[in-house]
């Protein structure tokens, strides 16, 4: 009612008693909407608390681009397109652009350990509808799964560095032999890397609901990923049209600054918020085949 009414007093409609469960999309958005303040102020710490493994990320990214030889592509493919820069100017170009958009993909996708379990957390009560501080909980959290996080962020760079020297290895060969084995283990490579891409929503959503050894987190990971794969495929879809519509209309660092403020609310939430609902569900049937006995 408003304020300038003679019936101000009065109490509004409100919610009403029997209004159906929002689910689904509706759910995802009604929470986005009503939870978007704190959204932004999870997705500043977020980035704050993750600032050394983003400057990392993007300086292994320049390693990556170098020691491949795609930047050198790239460029050359650019000047071969009459590109209006010198040489060196397009080279410098191209590698800011290309370094701070894997940098940012990769911090986006697979996150950065314990600030990320904490920022899994924080969404995993967003989609249950559970109380919270966002401050003193997340630090809970990242406190409680700093080990297993850190963990994870190892095993990251570790799988990053290995994938990608071996992607490169295959496909070196499979142009000088254009043996058909070499093309086959190269689309194998790519395709461990896109399935380990989708199981970090599920690594984090079980490190911080569940009190699993590391093996058994990423056991299940790989489990849910693979019995929800259109789902979880279309997550990952969504986040590389968002990275690449940012990196193609603005420029690096600014692209960069919006995807981390804001763009993780249209990228990295709804990954989250559907392995978060994942496993709501399978604890909620188990629950109900418990109850039945």
């Amino acid at each position: 009612m408003s304020l300038f009414s003679r019936m101000y007093e009065r109490p509004g409609k409100g919610v009403p008693e029997n209004a159906p469960e929002k689910k689904g999309f509706m759910l995802y958005l009604d929470i986005l909407i009503h939870k978007f303040s704190k959204f932004l102020m999870i997705n500043f710490f977020h980035t704050i608390l993750s600032l050394v493994w983003i400057v990392l990320l993007i300086m292994a990214a320049r390693v990556i681009l170098v020691s491949t030889n795609l930047l050198d592509t790239v460029t050359s493919a650019l000047a071969a397109a009459g590109a209006d820069a010198d040489i060196e100017a397009l080279r410098g170009e191209s590698a800011i652009m290309m370094q701070t958009f894997l940098g940012i993909s990769l911090f986006v996708l697979w996150g950065s350990g314990p600030s990320s379990a904490a920022y899994s957390y924080l969404i995993r009560c967003f989609v249950n509808r559970l109380p919270l501080f966002v401050i003193s909980d997340g630090f809970d959290k990242l406190k409680e799964n700093f080990k297993q996080g850190l963990f994870v962020a190892v095993i990251d760079l570790i799988m990053l560095i290995i994938s990608i020297n071996a992607v490169c290895f295959y496909y070196h060969y499979y142009t000088q032999t254009h043996k058909l084995v070499l093309l086959l283990m190269m689309y194998i490579i790519i395709s461990i890397i896109i399935t380990y891409t989708m199981m970090h929503p599920y690594i984090y959503q079980f490190m911080v609901t569940f009190k699993l050894k590391l093996r058994d987190i990423y056991k299940n990971a790989l489990l849910m990923t693979l019995a929800k794969l259109p789902g979880n495929f279309l997550m990952l879809v969504l986040n590389v049209i968002v990275l690449f519509s940012l990196f193609t209309f603005l420029i690096p660092y600014a692209a960069a600054f919006v995807m981390l403020i804001l763009g993780l609310c249209i990228s990295r939430y709804p990954s989250e918020f559907y392995a978060a609902r994942v496993i709501g569900r399978l604890m909620d049937e188990k629950k109900n085949s418990l109850s039945e006995r």
